[in-house]
């Protein structure tokens, strides 16, 4: 039974057991038998743990035992793409789920996150350039269409693009030709 412990800060960095003791937030990585957890310490108190999963069973079998758990499960899919989600339970009911996704580039293009108290589903998705730099964001309606689109490579606040205008404002020089993934929240992942 092997066990290896490791300390880190809110930006990751690591730090040393002492240091930890002395810090309002830190996180320790617990890597036991082939096991990632995560413990989350706020002021000397245990937080949350999140726990790194590959299978539904696994999640399964660590919520009866810890009904206010946290899991984050990866999965590699065809094409290169990468589907993470992130899953935190409160009394062994959903209270919060994030997916992202990540092209076969490692660049974060979609992130979708479930709001079970109010039923809200967001999503938000993003175009790099081929240096990996976020160019576009695309934001969307309740529905799943495109409501803005922000500009990374302009520093005007008010440069946002309405989707709504697209084709029809002769101003707007985007078009969704070369952009069709971004038009709406769905597919998550592009075909």
């Amino acid at each position: 039974m092997s066990k290896d412990i490791k300390y880190t800060d809110s930006f990751g960095t690591e730090i040393t057991f002492q240091q930890a003791g002395q810090m309002e937030r830190y996180h320790e990585t617990i890597i036991e038998d082939g096991q990632k957890r995560v413990n989350t310490y706020t002021n000397g108190s245990l937080l949350a743990t999140t726990y790194y999963v590959s299978s539904q069973g696994e999640m399964d079998q660590l919520l009866s035992m810890d009904p206010n758990a946290c899991f984050n499960l990866k999965l590699n899919l065809a094409r290169g793409y990468t589907i993470s989600e992130s899953l935190c339970y409160e009394n062994r009911l959903l209270a919060g789920y994030k997916k992202f996704i990540s092209d076969p580039s490692d660049n974060l293009i979609c992130l979708q996150e479930y709001f079970p108290s109010s039923g809200s589903l967001v999503t938000e998705k993003w175009y790099h350039d081929n240096d990996g730099d976020i160019v576009y964001a695309f934001i969307y309606n309740r529905d799943g269409s495109c409501f803005s689109i922000e500009q990374f490579q302009i520093n005007d606040p008010g440069s946002a693009i309405m989707a709504n205008k697209i084709g029809i404002d002769p101003d707007i020089t985007f078009t969704w030709s070369g952009f069709e993934y971004y038009q709406n929240a769905e597919p998550l992942i592009p075909n």
